[in-house]
């Protein structure tokens, strides 16, 4: 009798070792996944940020410059240069808007990933 009820402990045991090391196979794929997500999400802002910053607000800057000299010079009217100026101000809430999507991403890549970016960067050991 004792041995069955031993031997009973022991499958009970095993079993539920395997549970839970399922369980730990599953909850490892989901963060990964998770962090693949927020990696592509994060990445894809800093993109999106980096091009309204490189591309698109360098050229309104230089379109409305271009708008106003014309305007003093009389080639434009003032309707064009508010217009220029319009089209720049677009484009730096843009910006704006594009920063704040990638701070907002990275927030959830490192939640997703549990460390500061900067550790993930550096192969620092997590606390």
């Amino acid at each position: 009798l004792f041995w069955q009820h031993t031997k009973g402990d022991f499958a009970e045991t095993q079993h539920r070792e395997l549970e839970l090391a399922a369980t730990l196979r599953d909850t490892r794929a989901a963060v990964g996944q998770d962090v693949r997500s927020a990696w592509a999400t994060a990445d894809a802002a800093e993109r999106q940020a980096v091009f309204i910053r490189d591309q698109l607000l360098p050229s309104a800057r230089e379109g409305y410059r271009a708008a106003a000299g014309a305007y003093a010079a009389g080639g434009l009217s003032a309707l064009d240069v508010i217009d220029a100026r319009r089209s720049l101000l677009d484009a730096e809430s843009q910006y704006a808007d594009a920063l704040a999507a990638a701070n907002s991403a990275r927030s959830d890549l490192e939640r997703a990933a549990g460390v500061p970016l900067t550790s993930i960067a550096s192969g620092a050991p997590r606390e």
